[in-house]
């Protein structure tokens, strides 16, 4: 195999001769004292003097970002799950309406959540109008008396 051959099947992954890595330090230990991560990027030239600040600033801001996130999942799921996001005290029951003494329901119609009655009594006629999730009185809508 000629050298052409052997440069041309080499691979840039994985050369043909490799030297071990050796890392080296310009500021040597004193005596007792141990180098760690934190302290050779601090003491690095060209590291800003604020360093230690920026670092506390980034790993709050990933902290807040995770805590949004983590809020986002949980009202997601409850939305999913149909969870209501109301704090009421106490639960809300149907409300009673009864109709006038000798009325009559003329019409009953559904618009969306609402229940809307058409009534005729003996003083006249009248629209109630119903929210279909709770059973209470929305409005009415009476003739003037003449």
């Amino acid at each position: 195999m000629s050298d052409s051959d052997f440069v041309k099947k080499r691979s840039r992954r994985q050369p043909a001769q490799s030297s071990p890595t050796v890392a080296e330090s310009q500021d040597a230990p004193r005596a007792g004292e141990t180098v760690s991560e934190g302290s050779a990027m601090e003491s690095a030239p060209g590291a800003p003097p604020n360093y230690r600040l920026m670092k506390a600033i980034v790993i709050t801001l990933g902290v807040l970002i995770g805590l949004a996130f983590a809020a986002l999942v949980v009202g997601f799921v409850m939305r999913l799950t149909g969870h209501s996001t109301q704090t009421g005290g106490a639960p809300q029951t149907a409300a009673r309406y009864e109709l006038p003494a000798g009325a009559k329901i003329l019409s009953l119609q559904v618009a969306g959540n609402r229940l809307i009655l058409g009534v005729h009594s003996d003083a006249g006629s009248e629209v109630d109008i119903f929210d279909s999730e709770t059973g209470r009185l929305v409005g009415q809508i009476k003739p003037k008396p003449r």
